[in-house]
């Protein structure tokens, strides 16, 4: 009787572990949650449009020669540019036709590039021409600052400029009588220029070469020496290269030494010129001219 009662004990126990296999708890591995498929929105298509290079039809203006900081003797300099999307035409003072006009060439001067306005300067700054070479008459020794842009036929600049520019180093000849900057004695701010902004003096200085500068200040009527010579200095007004030179109160000045101080010189833009000339006050041949432009600042 005892081991039919043990047996069935462990008949039993198998049948309970069986169980915990087959029939495992149900808080041992819950259910996953059903999955809903992402919703997905459509895009709408964007057109593309190819890029454009907008520059590629505006006008330019490219000056091809000289080249920029050229070394060139002091006289005649003509300058050749290349125009492009833009048509020249004989119309200059007419009414605005879009992509034709002609240029404008500067000298020493800032371009006007202001809407509305006519972009001209003072005389002997600027030239108008339908043509794509222009030549400077009598440039001065110096650093020259030269300039072109295209106008419409109104004379106004253009919506978008199209201007270039270069600076070219005149130089005196390589013979005959020569101009051009040199140290001052009086002050070592410059080569050839010094401003005081307090007592708004300015000082020009030169120097020369193949020439003996002549005192004829007391000749009532002085004659013409080969290798003599003197000074015109001149405040913003163009040397004249023709005829006996006249001088002018507070814009020019004959000079027999070779630094000259112009008094009561406002601050702003100005240019100062010296010109070689005969004994009788004539210019030389070819004109011998030393420029200097400058903005002068207030103290």
């Amino acid at each position: 009787m005892k081991r039919t009662v043990s047996f069935i004990k462990s008949f039993l126990a198998l049948i309970s572990i069986f169980a915990l296999f087959v029939f495992p708890v149900a808080c041992s591995s819950p259910t996953p949650a059903p999955t809903t498929p992402p919703v997905t929105t459509p895009v709408a298509s964007i057109p593309t449009t190819p890029f454009t290079n907008l520059g590629a039809t505006l006008p330019t203006i490219h000056i091809e020669s000289p080249m920029p900081f050229t070394l060139i003797p002091t006289g005649d300099i003509t300058m050749t540019v290349k125009v492009t999307n833009f048509k020249l035409v004989d119309k200059i003072g007419q009414a605005y036709v879009p992509g034709e006009g002609h240029i404008d060439w500067y000298m020493d001067v800032d371009i006007p590039e202001a809407q509305g306005q006519k972009a001209i300067t003072t005389f002997g700054t600027h030239q108008d021409t339908i043509t794509t070479t222009f030549t400077w008459k009598n440039v001065p020794v110096g650093t020259r600052q030269f300039a072109v842009q295209l106008e419409g036929n109104d004379q106004d600049p253009l919506a978008t400029p199209a201007i270039d520019s270069i600076v070219l180093n005149v130089i005196p000849p390589a013979t005959g009588p020569a101009i051009y900057g040199s140290i001052s004695s009086q002050t070592s701010a410059s080569d050839t220029f010094y401003y005081d902004s307090a007592s708004k003096k300015a000082l020009v200085a030169v120097s020369t070469r193949n020439i003996n500068i002549t005192d004829v200040s007391n000749q009532t009527a002085p004659q013409n020496v080969a290798g003599q010579g003197h000074f015109i200095y001149y405040m913003d007004i163009d040397p004249p290269v023709v005829g006996t030179i006249n001088t002018t109160t507070g814009s020019s000045a004959a000079g027999y030494t070779k630094s000259y101080l112009w008094q009561n010189v406002q601050p702003g833009f100005h240019t100062f010129s010296v010109m070689l000339v005969n004994n009788d006050g004539t210019p030389l041949s070819p004109p011998m001219i030393y420029k200097i432009t400058a903005y002068l600042v207030a103290p």
